[in-house]
């Protein structure tokens, strides 16, 4: 199956979840997130704002200000997105696409951070399946100085037991994938 099919197959099952199964599921994986190491090392914590069905994020977002990390969004600019460090959830209003973005421009410039990323999907191999634009790509591969753990969110129908996903030579794999059954480490 190739890339666009891949994302029209998954957005549609994300799609189909109901409330409850999105409430349900998130509270798994959430908890699964808080509770990993690289969690509750990571001083810094750079992560998207949902939408579109993916799993939500804002819970973990105020968690991350409650612990007293450094939260960072991000916001696309054209072709580029950068991220922006946030006092708060009201630090955001809608933006490119209607996802929330920060409206501070406080650039976050980490040398270390725990990188939540969202996508379609993930395989075994790590790799993810985005939307398309290459926003997350781009971003780790123009900040090579500094060091992300990169942790996926996903249903468990996101994740691919096999290696499914098509990788380009700039495609960066993740070193986590969260599901509400499992929390999976690449070796």
């Amino acid at each position: 199956m190739n890339k666009k099919d891949m994302r029209t197959k998954l957005g549609n099952l994300r799609k189909s979840l109901s409330d409850t199964e999105i409430s349900v599921f998130t509270e798994q994986i959430l908890d699964r997130v808080v509770k990993s190491d690289e969690y509750k090392n990571a001083e810094e914590i750079f992560i998207y704002v949902n939408c579109k069905q993916e799993v939500p994020t804002l819970p973990l977002i105020r968690h991350a200000l409650e612990k007293g990390k450094k939260v960072a969004v991000p916001r696309v600019e054209g072709e580029k997105m950068e991220f922006y460090y946030i006092g708060e959830v009201e630090d955001l209003e809608p933006g490119y696409m209607g996802i929330f973005e920060p409206v501070i421009a406080n650039v976050a410039e980490a040398k270390e951070a725990l990188m939540i990323l969202p996508a379609l999907a993930f395989d075994s191999n790590f790799y993810r399946l985005g939307y398309g634009g290459g926003y997350y790509d781009r971003y780790i591969n123009e900040h090579p100085k500094s060091r992300f753990t990169k942790m996926g969110l996903a249903y468990n129908f996101q994740y691919m037991r096999h290696n499914y996903i098509d990788a380009e030579w700039y495609d960066r794999q993740v070193d986590v994938i969260v599901t509400p059954d499992r929390l999976y480490r690449r070796t």
